[in-house]
């Protein structure tokens, strides 16, 4: 019987420990790669879980919007905000939900109103203290021409078109307040510091006095003093205010000889829902905007939009 060469036999098995290398090394990287899958799935359904232990605060918040509506009362305020609730579940879960009146901001769509442009101009100002007070009109300017059709300027259509991302202006109302960066003069030092006063609503969703921010109060007219709006936000604290006519009935406020009342409401239809969801691995911030109307003499009170994790 014929042997085969030492060389020969040597070369065989140099040959066979480099095809086992090669399986290993692929097998090396198959389990890698589905490790890798294996963690891309568990991160989807613990996002999935997340989500579905949210519906439980949106279902409150819904409720509790809806009974305030139902029980309404004459001569009561018809809703005390923000509201917050805990609740903690098995497994080390905590759902924290504070519900609060979205109209305590600055509306960004009410400058379809040109009137309303100084007020913005002011916020502005207010927000940015570098800003003097032609550029904060020309910023004010800018958001108005970005959503009213009739205030188009083919300058402004220019520019747009030739940014690198080709941006077209939309003339319409911004369905949320991150189109603010995307408009003429503005950058993100500017938008970090108005976002805490800003939101997008519907153009004919007015201030609520009973709950807007400070800085938006004094937005309402140059006249109005930080002690005055110190004075505002005390008074409506212990008493607050049940109709428009009580705030503008106030003497400092019949002082500035100005119409407040046509931009301001003391009910709101718009509300801002923060859900935290926390486990023991995760942690998720949910921000719902719901609306709530009367249909058929019945409270409801709708989506309109969702956002993880920022507003």
């Amino acid at each position: 019987m014929k042997t085969k060469p030492r060389a020969q036999l040597g070369s065989s098995l140099i040959l066979a420990l480099f095809v086992m290398s090669l399986v290993a090394s692929a097998c090396a990287s198959m389990m890698f790669y589905f490790s890798l899958e294996v963690k891309r799935a568990q991160v989807v359904n613990r996002n999935i879980d997340m989500m579905l232990l949210a519906r439980g605060s949106l279902a409150w918040a819904v409720d509790e919007l809806n009974t305030h509506l139902k029980n309404k009362k004459p001569n009561q305020l018809l809703d005390k905000m923000p509201l917050v609730s805990v609740a903690e579940m098995e497994d080390g879960v905590t759902i924290t939900s504070t519900l609060e009146d979205a109209q305590q901001y600055f509306n960004i769509n009410a400058l379809t109103e040109s009137k309303l442009l100084p007020n913005f101009a002011h916020l502005i100002m207010l927000s940015i203290p570098d800003i003097k007070s032609e550029q904060a009109m020309q910023l004010a300017t800018a958001v108005r021409q970005w959503i009213t059709p009739e205030a188009q300027n083919p300058t402004q259509d220019y520019f747009y078109a030739n940014l690198k991302e080709g941006l077209r202006v939309p003339a319409a109302p911004m369905a949320h307040i991150s189109e603010l960066r995307m408009v003429q003069g503005f950058n993100a030092k500017m938008f970090n510091a108005l976002l805490p006063n800003l939101i997008a609503l519907p153009n004919d969703a007015k201030l609520n006095i009973n709950t807007a921010q400070p800085l938006v109060l004094s937005s309402l007219d140059e006249s109005l003093t930080p002690s005055l709006i110190k004075k505002i936000v005390t008074l409506r604290a212990t008493n607050p205010f049940l109709s428009t006519d009580k705030f503008t009935g106030l003497d400092e406020i019949k002082n500035t000889g100005k119409n407040l009342g046509e931009k301001i409401t003391v009910n709101s239809d718009f509300f801002l829902l923060k859900t935290d969801v926390a486990t023991l691995q995760t942690h998720m911030i949910l921000y719902t905007l719901l609306h709530r109307s009367l249909k058929n003499n019945q409270p409801l009170t709708v989506v309109i939009w969702q956002s993880k994790g920022a507003i």
